[in-house]
């Protein structure tokens, strides 16, 4: 049983390239396929793959966030591959 109170965290795939090399691995919950998080996700958490996420989510009741310190990695990351 799933308790809604822990966040979903929406992971790629460890196939897949992430601009971040500190990335951490865990398990999707849903199908059970090798997913990577930053480091920094509240914990605990549920783990779940995009592919999963996209079958499940619902734009009309589901809330989305992101925390704040992955959008400054990713700005800093940009900002990098503009110099």
């Amino acid at each position: 049983m799933i308790d809604d109170e822990i966040p979903f965290i929406v992971c790629i795939s460890t196939d897949e390239w992430s601009m971040f090399t500190d990335n951490e691995v865990g398990t999707c919950e849903e199908c059970g396929g090798a997913v990577q998080h930053r480091p920094h996700i509240p914990r605990p958490s549920h783990l779940i793959c995009l592919a999963c996420w996209k079958d499940l989510f619902d734009p009309e009741t589901d809330d989305i966030m992101v925390t704040v310190e992955t959008i400054r990695e990713i700005l800093d990351w940009r900002r990098k591959q503009r110099h």
